[in-house]
């Protein structure tokens, strides 16, 4: 098992680098290669539960499988059978599980030298490719960029030792012009500012004003950049007066006319049950309408899906995890590293669908349990020795 997983954990940020490459094809080329990186990323998936089998064995799992099973058999009556049908059982399952491997994993392998790996590939060559991205959208004529780089690890990393690659890294994101990604990555920098460094707070505030005002003077002096006039047109929309529902859909690029579309399909008894495996919907994009299935603001999308008790699963899931953080656990680095990851995805997954299909996630969240187990562990033993001295 930990070979496979070694050679994967190396394969997974030149598949996140190709997903660039995928991402420019679909929005320049119209070529969508979506299926083809789901049955190679559910094989892989498939390869590393049958390898680490034993260590799922897990009541989570067993009552996640009872809930997407009664997830399929309500998508049955309700929905097609079709791709989506079979994504909405293997995502969340092959997530839950590999979380658990991971666990396992991490517990000899060692993460401080799988960053640095990571962080080289996913940092230079989302660099690499900002260059090749822009050329193929302006020779292609097109207004609109907005492209996921895997830059949550370098992102996590960064914050711990290099101020000046922090800065990089933002305005790498910001040029892809994910603002979901942007947004998180702006939060996590003030907790972790505010969490860690409460002692030079002035210096890394003065940073961030900083870089504030490089991006204010970016958005007035290179408004016709593809990511920037996104971004400005955003910040237009939203100093505007005006607060109708059409306003605040471009804001949202779609996003709350997918919440209004998708509750407006909800009976009262969707919200417990949900409308099963393969639900799909009909989104209005101005005029043309998309079918579509994963909604961006994730909560939603669990709930009109799998339903509330699902929707609850997965946040109690991940917030046993975070809240089991510690000042202890704080002072490892490949914790914070984790951690800091962990809660840049999850920010993102309230405005992209992020949480299952990010597969840098479930590596994060295995390193955070690994070593919470192993705290566990050290403290049971120092409390048995001594019980054993008083006796």
């Amino acid at each position: 098992m930990n070979k496979f997983i070694k050679y994967y954990l190396l394969f997974l940020p030149l598949f996140s680098l190709i997903g660039i490459l995928a991402s420019i094809s679909r929005s320049v080329y119209q070529d969508s290669y979506v299926e083809e990186f789901l049955i190679v990323s559910a094989a892989l998936d498939l390869i590393i539960y049958l390898l680490g089998f034993k260590y799922t064995l897990d009541r989570k799992i067993t009552a996640l499988c009872a809930l997407l099973l009664a997830s399929a058999l309500i998508g049955l009556s309700n929905n097609d059978i079709s791709r989506r049908f079979i994504t909405d059982f293997t995502l969340p399952f092959f997530f839950f599980v590999k979380v658990l491997v991971f666990k396992k994993y991490w517990s000899t392998a060692d993460f401080g030298k799988y960053v640095k790996v990571y962080v080289n590939l996913a940092f230079y060559g989302s660099i690499i490719l900002l260059p090749i991205t822009y050329y193929l959208f302006t020779s292609s004529n097109h207004s609109r960029l907005a492209i996921f780089p895997p830059m949550e690890l370098p992102f996590a990393n960064f914050m711990l030792s290099n101020t000046f690659y922090v800065i990089i890294s933002f305005f790498v994101i910001l040029l892809y012009g994910k603002r979901a990604q942007l947004v998180s990555a702006i939060v996590v920098f003030l907790c972790y500012t505010f969490v860690f460094k409460r002692k030079q707070i002035v210096k890394f505030l003065f940073i961030f004003l900083v870089a504030v005002v490089v991006a204010f003077y970016v958005f007035e002096n290179y408004s016709k950049n593809l990511a920037v006039s996104r971004l400005k047109n955003t910040f237009d929309l939203f100093k505007s007066e005006e607060s109708t529902n059409s306003n605040i859909d471009q804001i949202s690029a779609g996003r709350f006319n997918e919440f209004e579309t998708i509750l407006a399909q909800m009976r009262p008894e969707d919200y417990f049950l949900g409308k099963g495996m393969g639900f799909v919907y009909n989104v209005d994009t101005g005029g043309e309408y998309i079918k579509t299935s994963n909604a961006h603001f994730s909560p939603i999308g669990f709930l009109s899906k799998y339903g509330l008790i699902f929707t609850l699963f997965v946040y109690y899931f991940l917030f046993s995890i975070f809240l089991k953080t510690n000042k202890a656990l704080l002072r490892d680095r490949n914790y914070v590293i984790a951690l800091g990851v962990s809660v840049f995805i999850f920010l993102e997954s309230f405005f992209s669908y992020a949480l299952f299909v990010t597969p840098i996630l479930p590596v994060a969240l295995g390193m955070m349990l690994s070593l919470q187990k192993k705290q566990n562990m050290l403290r049971t033993a120092r409390r048995n020795a001594t019980q054993s001295i008083s006796k």
